[in-house]
C-alpha cells in the first residue's frame, strides 16, 4: 500500500484516520435508512447546506453515543445497531 501526502503524518496515523472514514460512512448509511432519507441530487444551495449540516450532525452524535456506550463497556458485549434498536423500542 501506499499513501502520498502532503500532510506529515506517520503510516500509523495516516491508517487511523483513513479507518474513520469507514466508520462515518456506516453512520451515515444508518441514519439515512433509519429515517428513510431517498438518494437526492439536489442542485439548491440551501438543499446542499442543510443536507450537510444533518449529516455533520448525526455523525457528532452517533460519534458521541459510541464513545459513552464504549465508555460504559456496552460495546463489549453489544453491537451498536443492536443497544439503538433496544433504546428505539423503549420509546414506542
Amino acid at each position: 500500500m501506499v499513501f502520498e501526502s502532503d500532510f506529515d503524518l506517520s503510516p500509523e496515523d495516516a491508517w487511523k484516520t483513513y479507518s474513520y472514514r469507514w466508520q462515518i460512512e456506516i453512520v451515515m448509511r444508518y441514519y439515512k435508512n433509519a429515517l428513510g432519507f431517498d438518494v437526492t441530487r439536489v442542485h439548491d444551495d440551501y438543499s446542499v447546506i442543510g443536507s450537510e449540516f444533518i449529516d455533520f450532525l448525526s455523525t457528532v452524535i452517533t460519534f458521541r453515543l459510541l464513545n459513552l456506550f464504549d465508555e460504559k463497556g456496552l460495546l463489549e458485549d453489544m453491537s451498536y445497531k443492536k443497544i439503538m434498536h433496544i433504546l428505539q423500542r423503549g420509546k414506542e
